[in-house]
């Protein structure tokens, strides 16, 4: 349920449309980067440095785009030389955004690829200062068109979908879907939708050309999708049945395709026995190993059963193998009822359900509690 949950609301929510420098369709937010800015503080807002229109972009207006410090340094931009200036790129202003988690799909990021940014004590600078730019006879802001490949977008989708760096995956294409994967996004708009609910393995992806509000072109690729991850592996094949030796392991760190964790740490997998076969240099997996047997079927078994003050101990018969733990039906040969049991030593266990006294039959070994737990 959680990972097809999560499916839905990546394909809406983080799906990724790439925008392009279009002008934005209608109803769209819209961020216009402006060419100059003055600011009173050592961070750098949105809305210092940008025209916000819509309420979800004015909503972004503080998220932190640059930092002014001491020495001039600047976080997310270059800076100019000295303490009290900056220069914020359109570029920084998207990665900003990425982090934010914004949804390209519906802001457009617009207007001009720099924009200058000063500090100054007064506020009532700011206006003065885009008037004086604009007096200077610069240019009216153009869109910004993004850059890259439909190869490096569907890479940013993977990243996002596993939730880990790029050095944490290994991404590969099929030779067919080169052609499509080396467009460049230009000024177009892309929304790439995931068809898999998990992000490993094989990972079929939509993508949709838009022109304003509607898609014009919709296509599809596949990536085949391997996350590192460090694993226990056999040394050699480990047989059914097999209890498994420190000498039986190793960790190595592989590329998996499957979603479930394998185990990490030989002491999780060391004294348990293999339910399966597991081959040479293969990741072991929880659901491959079990606990030894403690209890055989068709063994007698010791149940107690603390009801009250007394203990109620009696000889039953094992009708399944079982593990420490474990749950298994255990038959009273005397009463032909049957009761589950859980495991908790060799050839011994404790009843889960308290039955009838009565029903336990004669050959029951009745004693106070006390004793039985002294």
């Amino acid at each position: 349920m959680r990972h097809h949950a999560f499916k839905r609301v990546f394909a809406v929510a983080a799906a990724l449309a790439v925008a392009g420098g279009a002008a934005p369709a209608s109803g769209q937010d819209s961020v216009r980067l402006r060419d100059h800015a003055v600011v009173t503080g050592e961070r750098v807002l949105l809305r210092d440095v940008a025209e916000l229109q819509g309420e979800l972009s004015e909503s972004l207006g503080d998220v932190v785009v640059a930092t002014l410090g001491p020495a001039g340094a600047v976080s997310g931009g270059s800076g100019d030389s000295g303490g009290e200036s900056a220069v914020v790129t359109i570029d920084s202003v998207r990665r900003a955004l990425d982090a934010h988690g914004v949804n390209w799909a519906v802001v457009a990021l617009r207007g001009h690829g720099v924009c200058r940014v000063q500090r100054s004590d007064h506020p009532q600078d700011r206006p003065a200062q885009a008037d004086q730019a604009r007096a200077a006879g610069e240019a009216d802001p153009v869109d910004f068109p993004s850059t890259g490949t439909l190869q490096d977008r569907v890479v940013e989708l993977i990243e996002r979908f596993a939730g880990v760096d790029r050095q944490q995956l290994r991404i590969e294409f099929a030779d067919h879907d080169e052609q499509t994967l080396s467009q460049l996004i230009g000024r177009d708009r892309y929304e790439l939708e995931p068809l898999s609910s998990v992000p490993v393995g094989r990972v079929p992806i939509v993508i949709r050309r838009w022109d304003g509000d509607r898609p014009v072109e919709v296509g599809r690729v596949t990536a085949e999708v391997a996350r590192r991850r460090v694993a226990v592996v056999a040394r050699a094949t480990i047989g059914r049945g097999q209890t498994i030796a420190p000498g039986d392991l190793e960790p190595r760190e592989l590329y998996l395709t499957t979603p479930t964790e394998p185990v990490a740490s030989p002491e999780h997998a060391v004294g348990r026995v293999a339910a399966a076969v597991i081959r040479a240099g293969a990741a072991i997996y929880p659901d491959q190993l079990r606990s030894p047997l403690l209890v055989r079927r068709g063994e007698p078994v010791t149940v107690r059963c603390v009801s009250g003050a007394l203990v109620i101990k009696v000889v039953g018969r094992a009708m399944q193998d079982g593990g420490l733990g474990s749950v298994i039906e255990v038959r009273n040969d005397r009463s032909g009822e049957t009761y589950p049991v859980r495991v908790t030593g060799t050839q011994e266990g404790t009843v889960e359900a308290v039955p009838d006294t009565g029903s336990w039959g004669s050959n029951a070994e009745v004693s106070a509690a006390a004793e039985a737990q002294s």
